[in-house]
């Protein structure tokens, strides 16, 4: 394969950090592939030593094909497959000079598809280079009218640089075809021209069709602001996420799953949880695991996002594997047992913290939670008060604060000891009291009644 050193960078290369670190580019000097005909460019690419295995075995096969394809016999189509193929695979995973390189000349060798410049474009919008989206965007649907992805995300460039009457324009002309994402577009021109009740219709419309689209509700509260709607206001803060409206996108979502290797796949699952887009992570996680089974992390991202979605079950089986895989991780062993316990499980929360703690010395956080359920748990037939007393007073001689002292309270409460208990109390309040947290000391002061008459 014909190549000369180049350097390369992962920020003149437009790649996210995470995603650069995950690759282990550790060297800034990368490669350019020569092109197979004179009249293509050059394509950067990675140093794939250094990348792990299942990715660097895609690239390599793909700038393969690319080589195999550039044979004198070769048409100019199938030239642009191996092309297309190699850039898509290079968007996928942020790789974005290799991919505008790749898809460039796949649209130099078939100037009459549209397919090529309209994955340029969205290459260019998701890096910031929105005039040049725009042109391609153009392209697109000069080539292939009914291409209306293409019209949408030329809204969404027109939006983004404030060019509110295109933007409206495009907008109006989706409604039939994306109409949640229309409803936001005009919602949001609406908010800018400060027309505030045309806005609240709009974002209502929009979270009407896409109840997901968390991150609207941002929007419809600086639309209520706008009107003098206080309440209404921060009512919509209180509901807001990052779940986004999306458009079906076939071209662009099959870029997902073209990615390999654990990491990667961990990088953009974690970036969908971020972004409130739970159902995307899940299949990110879920990916991840099925190419590394054993992946702690993978599952523990996975149970995590399985408790946000409100599926205790499915997070249960999670973390119970994850721990099955390494029995000595406390923090999964402290949400399991927190999961456990919400379902009255507490036989087993126990259990579960105990054995976390067999298998290393307890952290203060497992043994403090093993503590409170010892002492407290709404089960008394697995109250060990002896037990609870012993590891709360290991915490809190170790790391003495408010939330200590109450455990230890909470076991002399178990044990009958309820002048201990209340001092202990008091102590907790003076230490919360100390530390600048009246929300705490308030809280604990409510308390204080029920250590007064025999720690009932």
């Amino acid at each position: 394969m014909g190549h000369r050193a180049r350097r390369s960078h992962p920020a003149k290369a437009g790649l996210s950090f995470l995603v650069w670190v995950a690759l282990q580019v550790a060297t800034p000097y990368g490669q350019e592939v020569l092109p197979v005909r004179d009249d293509l460019r050059p394509v950067p690419m990675p140093d794939l030593d250094s990348i792990e295995a299942p990715v660097a075995e895609q690239l390599r096969a793909a700038f393969g094909a690319v080589e195999e394809a550039g044979g004198a016999r070769s048409s100019r189509e199938t030239v642009a497959a191996a092309y297309g193929s190699l850039g898509r695979l290079c968007h996928a995973y942020e790789l974005f000079d290799c991919a505008e390189a790749a898809y460039a000349n796949a649209g130099s060798l078939e100037s009459r598809r549209g397919t090529w410049p309209y994955l340029l474009g969205y290459l260019f919008q998701q890096t910031g280079r929105l005039e040049d989206a725009d042109s391609q965007f153009w392209l697109a649907l000069q080539l292939d009218p009914a291409r209306r992805e293409a019209a949408a995300r030329r809204a969404d460039v027109y939006l983004r640089q404030n060019r509110l009457r295109q933007a409206r324009d495009e907008f109006q002309e989706l409604r039939e075809v994306f109409p949640a994402f229309a409803a936001s577009g005009l919602g949001e021109i609406a908010l800018r021209e400060r027309r505030f009740k045309d806005a609240i219709e709009h974002f209502r419309t929009a979270l009407a069709r896409a109840p997901e689209a968390t991150a609207l509700h941002y929007s419809l509260a600086m639309a209520y602001r706008g009107l003098g709607r206080l309440d209404e206001a921060r009512a919509e803060l209180d509901r807001r996420g990052g779940g986004v409206v999306k458009i079906g996108d076939a071209e662009v979502d099959g870029l997902s799953t073209l990615v390999r290797g654990e990491r990667l796949l961990l990088i953009r699952g974690k970036a969908a949880f971020d972004a409130g887009d739970l159902l995307n992570a899940v299949a990110w996680f879920t990916k991840a695991i099925a190419d590394a089974p054993d992946s702690v992390a993978a599952r523990r991202q996975l149970g995590t996002t399985f408790v946000r979605l409100g599926e205790p079950g499915k997070a249960i089986e999670q973390f119970e594997t994850v721990l099955r895989i390494d029995p000595a991780d406390q923090q999964t062993a402290i949400d399991l047992a927190i999961l456990l316990s919400d379902r009255a499980r507490f036989r087993e929360a126990i259990a579960v913290l105990t054995r976390a703690g067999a298998q290393s010395s307890l952290a203060s956080a497992t043994a403090t939670t093993l503590a409170r359920l010892l002492a407290a748990a709404p089960d008394r037939s697995v109250r060990d008060g002896v037990k609870a007393l012993e590891l709360a007073r290991a915490v809190f001689d170790r790391e003495p604060s408010a939330a200590h002292a109450e455990t230890v309270a909470l076991a002399l409460v178990e044990l009958g000891r309820c002048t201990e208990a209340r001092d202990s109390l008091l102590k907790a309040i003076s230490m919360a009291e100390q530390a600048g947290d009246t929300a705490e000391a308030a809280r604990l002061k409510a308390q204080l009644p029920k250590y007064a008459n025999g720690c009932q």
